[in-house]
């Protein structure tokens, strides 16, 4: 059996229920909401107390990723090269999405993917079947999650409806840096957030 089946599971029923997870990534610990589930959202939003600011979304492939949002043959490239890995794409939202998606962008019209590089974010995604939210998961003015621990910590004296609903340990994150960000709109690549992903290696694609 998977090392993480029984928590795994535990995730899942929580997220299909409109509750927010704190999980492993490739990075930081994050935050995670289903991202079609409006209750998940809504409490998302209340439990970091960020509203009207954009929020990425983790996808399981390229084809998930491609019911919200369009890519360019340059933003394909990236994708496949980097995915899974320390990298959320901003990305031309697609027109028709659910109401969820939208409000995650902020009404911005650009979307952040990522797939990270953790087996257990993964699975979590493949059994949902939907993608997940990837807010670092500390409060407002909090600082990033490198283990279970420190996320607690942080929460621990919320209220009990600003806190999150389960927590998956995945042990401590060796890294510490965030998801290199950047926006590719058609042939233009900008890197908005240096992080783990060295910007060079990016532009090095568009040549």
């Amino acid at each position: 059996m998977y090392k993480h089946d029984k928590d795994i599971k535990s995730a899942v029923r929580t997220l299909k229920k409109g509750g927010v997870i704190v999980y492993p990534t490739d990075t930081v610990y994050g935050l995670g909401a289903d991202a079609t589930n409006i209750e998940g959202i809504l409490r998302l939003c209340q439990i970091k107390e960020r509203f009207n600011k954009p929020i990425s979304i983790a996808v399981s492939d390229l084809e998930m990723a491609e019911r919200y949002v369009k890519f360019s043959k340059l933003a394909e490239k990236i994708f496949q090269k980097f995915m899974p890995g320390a990298i959320t794409m901003i990305l031309p939202m697609k027109k028709f999405v659910p109401q969820t998606i939208s409000m995650l962008s902020a009404n911005t019209g650009m979307l952040g993917i990522r797939i990270p590089n953790n087996k257990i974010s993964a699975e979590i995604v493949a059994r949902l079947d939907s993608p997940i939210t990837t807010s670092s998961a500390n409060p407002r003015g909090g600082i990033s999650s490198l283990s279970v621990e420190q996320a607690r910590e942080q929460f621990v004296y919320k209220d009990p409806e600003m806190q999150p609903d389960f927590y998956l340990c995945g042990g401590t994150m060796q890294n510490g840096k965030p998801s290199t960000l950047v926006t590719v709109v058609r042939d233009k690549i900008e890197v908005i957030r240096q992080g783990a992903v060295a910007q060079e290696e990016i532009f090095s694609l568009s040549t």
